[in-house]
């Protein structure tokens, strides 16, 4: 994860920032404020044997939540299919420290990630928001409106291909509804500038 102040910008960088810049949190499970202070990010080196990313993440309340693919090669001298299995990684976007899925968080390294239950190619994490009341228990929750009340007690849940992972409980109000709409030229006109 990269601070780069000029990313919104039309200037270049001033500097190229390479691993070595980065703070290493691979074997670090809870980096401090001091360690990241100078640093213009970190960074996490993937241990598994070929282990890489093939998806985009998906970043939700300070978390992000990515897939890696670890090939098997050994199955490739044995049969015409290879097999091969994915992780789910949920890492603090603020220093990479972990967030634990499904309510597993001892403060290791090795909280950072779980292990699929299915081979193949992982996909794109999906990150479902659940709202108050909809823990399974049949009640479906929300229907109000009560602003007050964003969030609390809501839930989030990680998808991983056909795996579901509790992501925890929903803090303070990260959406918005959101909707657009086209409008003509004249409506849009008095809608910005008033009759």
């Amino acid at each position: 994860m990269l601070e780069d102040s000029s990313a919104l910008t039309d200037q270049a960088p001033a500097e190229v920032i390479t691993d070595g810049d980065l703070l290493d949190v691979t074997s670090n499970a809870s980096p401090s404020e001091d360690q990241l202070k100078d640093k213009p990010g970190w960074m996490i080196e993937l241990k598994g044997d070929g282990e890489k990313v093939l998806s985009s993440p998906a970043i939700v309340q300070g978390t992000i939540y990515f897939t890696t693919y670890l090939p098997d090669t050994g199955s490739l001298q044995q049969t015409c299919t290879v097999k091969s299995k994915s992780r789910l990684y949920a890492v603090s976007a603020a220093n990479g420290s972990p967030q634990g899925l499904d309510g597993n968080n001892s403060g290791t390294v090795n909280d950072r990630y779980t292990e699929s239950t299915t081979e193949g190619l992982p996909s794109t994490p999906q990150v479902l928001i659940l709202p108050p009341g909809s823990g399974g228990d049949g009640g479906g929750g929300g229907g109000g409106s009560d602003s007050s009340s964003c969030g609390a007690g809501g839930s989030l849940v990680v998808l991983s291909g056909t795996s579901v992972h509790d992501g925890g409980e929903l803090r303070g109000c990260p959406l918005q509804k959101t909707r657009w709409y086209e409008l003509d030229q004249a409506g849009g006109k008095d809608l910005f500038d008033g009759p």
